[in-house]
């Protein structure tokens, strides 16, 4: 079950949005809408747009952002919204 999870943290500049594990999550970058699967490869790129995360359980959970980082290593994914914006 564990290599099937990514683990997940959302920050802004004032608090933490999210911290959990999920099955897959979604965004969108300068080429278009993209997934993030267990296992991914590293990667980092600027976001926009939206931010949508599939958990383990429940329902699919949707931000809506103007613009972020995203940053996968090793399974783990962090978000850093609000920043970024100007290289886009």
């Amino acid at each position: 079950m564990a290599d099937e999870v990514i683990k997940v943290t959302i920050l802004n500049r004032e608090q933490m949005l999210f911290r959990g594990t999920v099955t897959s999550l979604t965004s969108v970058n300068a080429k278009g809408e993209f997934d993030i699967l267990p296992r991914h490869q590293n990667f980092i790129s600027v976001i926009k747009d939206k931010v949508v995360l599939r958990p383990v359980e429940g329902k699919p959970v949707q931000y809506t952002i103007s613009h972020g980082i995203i940053h996968v290593v090793a399974n783990e994914v962090k978000l850093f919204l609000g920043i970024g914006r100007n290289l886009i």
